[in-house]
């Protein structure tokens, strides 16, 4: 399988051996619909694509499981933030494991729900970019889930968000 990488810099449109395409991505996709039209997987693709999501579905409920009066990890702490949040709610972070575990384990149910920073371990954007979450969507929950780095870097910014009507959770759960 090959990609096809969209990027209005031609360096960056030629990475991983993909097909590059150097373009603004809005124009690019609308003259590739086309090329696509009629295109359709096989059944058994379509059937062991199900079956490998039903797996993960899977290994997700069993990570998130808890234990009566154990600790919890991280990935437990995920389940828990995850499944007493709302579907319109949205989880905050940036620094540390934890967006790498969001990004197996958060089960997103609304395409505004995951705002998570990838970048060069951005410790403290979690709290700010959290209270710019809750600006653009009053109506949402929010919930930021930081590391002890992100917390001990960020304790104004905290007290910030608690006086700016953040509501929500904040969470450390690799202390």
């Amino acid at each position: 399988m090959r990609f096809v990488n969209i990027n209005v810099a031609s360096l960056d449109s030629v990475k991983q051996g993909g097909v590059s395409v150097v373009s603004d991505a809005r124009e690019a996709i609308e003259a590739l619909i086309p090329a696509l039209d009629g295109y359709t997987v096989s059944d058994e693709y379509r059937s062991r694509v199900t079956e490998l999501a039903q797996q993960w579905e899977d290994t997700v409920s069993a990570v998130y499981a808890t234990e009566d009066g154990a600790q919890l990890n991280q990935n437990q702490v995920i389940g828990l933030v995850n499944t007493l949040s709302e579907p319109r709610d949205v989880v905050v972070c940036a620094a540390g494991s934890m967006p790498g575990d969001l990004d197996k384990l958060w089960r997103t149910r609304d395409r505004k729900g995951y705002d998570v920073e990838y970048g060069y371990s951005c410790m403290g954007h979690e709290i700010a970019g959290g209270i710019g979450v809750r600006m653009a969507g009053p109506d949402r929950d929010v919930f930021i889930v930081v590391g002890d780095g992100s917390y001990l870097m960020s304790t104004p910014f905290a007290s910030r968000g608690v006086d700016s009507w953040l509501r929500g959770c904040t969470t450390s759960p690799d202390r």
